[in-house]
């Protein structure tokens, strides 16, 4: 009985350590794609970089390919479901990297 106790107490404190781990790399994720947006709204030589480089400017933000595929693409949908909402201004510049029509 107490064997059982101590599994069930075991996989209880596992199960939340891994809620915990989960939770903090998707705040980790959402950081570092807010932080590529904040950079490209400020910095017009990674905005360029991002143009014409693509995921190779990315290389120094912790991000899934996912997110750099939502961040190349511009697939704003994808990106206020899983990540978070976007400002008007992190909108604007998804969508420039659209018109841009550069693939």
């Amino acid at each position: 009985m107490l064997t059982a106790v101590f599994l069930g107490t075991a996989k209880s404190f596992l199960d939340r350590a891994a809620y915990r781990a989960h939770r903090e790399e998707r705040k980790t994720h959402r950081n570092a794609l807010l932080n590529v947006l904040n950079r490209a709204a400020l910095d017009e030589t990674f905005r360029t970089a991002l143009l014409f480089c693509g995921t190779k400017a990315l290389e120094q933000y912790e991000l899934t390919c996912q997110e750099k595929t939502a961040l190349m693409s511009g697939d704003i949908k994808w990106i206020e479901k899983n990540i978070c909402r976007l400002t008007p201004d992190q909108k604007s510049l998804l969508l420039h990297r659209l018109e841009a029509e550069i693939w």
